[in-house]
């Protein structure tokens, strides 16, 4: 077999798995027009995610805990894949 070097370096990482999520803080932040959840999965695995910023922070208006929960399963639906 032919031996293929590539122009980058790549990481396998372990596969993480999850089902639940535990929302650590959510930051709104009018200067900027940014909201930012901030998520724990399992024991010890922890990501941000920007739930609305620009015009879509704008369209939001006075979001609730709800409006979310429901974009932060939008936003997983749209990077992680569905076991």
């Amino acid at each position: 077999m032919e031996k293929v070097t590539l122009k980058n370096t790549y990481i396998f990482q372990q596969e993480i798995c999850f089902n639940n999520y535990q929302i650590q803080a959510i930051i709104d932040n009018p200067f900027d027009k940014i909201v930012r959840a901030f998520l724990k999965f399992g024991e010890h695995q922890n990501n941000s995610f920007i739930l609305w910023e620009g015009n879509a922070y704008d369209n939001i208006g006075q979001w609730t805990d709800v409006d979310a929960k429901n974009r932060i399963e939008e936003i997983l639906k749209e990077i992680y894949p569905i076991k």
